[in-house]
């Protein structure tokens, strides 16, 4: 039980908005983060984007994560030398936190929702909540990514003066979700009443809108 209740409390930590830079005490690179709201959002992203990857690796992994975050902030750091620091700073963060998607797009796909909460879980209760828990953690993460979207959208047709991106956006998304209830319900079909069919369905539902938020996020 004590397992159990690690297991729920990683997966509500995990949810809690990534902790912001505490810009009254930064210095060097974390200053100029501090002093720039599109570099903040990227520290912001990536922070979230490596507490849902943590939340999935084993202890040796996250091991190998800390390292490799060791590496990015010497590299950030070695940024106020350059030429540019904001560029610097703004590539090494969309470089990182893409081998980060990549990694976490890699595990989601090998790993159900359900998978995940059956290792934390003991009974057909706790693994309710722990759906319950990614759902609503995705759910945030996938509006994000559609706000994110349908801003360089609305910023291409801005600046090339041809409409067509945020419409193609609003069609893919409508597409999305029918296809979203059209499987997960076909899942749901497929199984006996009593045998976890909600469960399958919620799943399915939680790893097609990681897989959509990540797409969203990374095009």
């Amino acid at each position: 039980m004590i397992a159990v209740l690690l297991g729920l409390l990683v997966l509500a930590l995990a949810s809690l908005p990534a902790a912001a830079l505490d810009c009254s005490h930064a210095s060097g690179s974390e200053r100029r983060i501090c002093q720039s709201a599109m570099l903040r959002g990227l520290d912001t992203r990536q922070a979230e984007v490596l507490s849902r990857l943590r939340v999935r690796a084993t202890p040796v992994e996250n091991e190998r994560l800390t390292a490799e975050q060791r590496g990015f902030l010497k590299r950030r750091n070695d940024c106020m030398a350059a030429e540019s620091p904001d560029d610097c700073l703004r590539r090494a963060y969309e470089d990182r936190t893409l081998v980060l998607q990549r990694r976490l797009a890699s595990v989601t796909a090998v790993e159900t929702p359900l998978e995940r909460c059956g290792k934390v879980a003991g009974t057909r209760l706790e693994v309710g909540a722990c759906l319950e828990r990614l759902a609503t953690i995705v759910e945030r993460d996938l509006a994000a990514a559609g706000r994110k979207a349908a801003a360089a959208a609305a910023e291409l047709e801005k600046v090339t003066g041809r409409p067509g991106p945020v419409a193609a956006l609003e069609a893919s998304g409508r597409a999305f979700d029918a296809y979203r209830d059209a499987e997960c319900g076909r899942l749901r079909a497929m199984m006996d009443a009593g045998t976890g069919a909600g469960d399958v369905e919620r799943s399915c539902r939680i790893l097609l809108a990681e897989q959509r938020a990540l797409e969203l996020a990374t095009r």
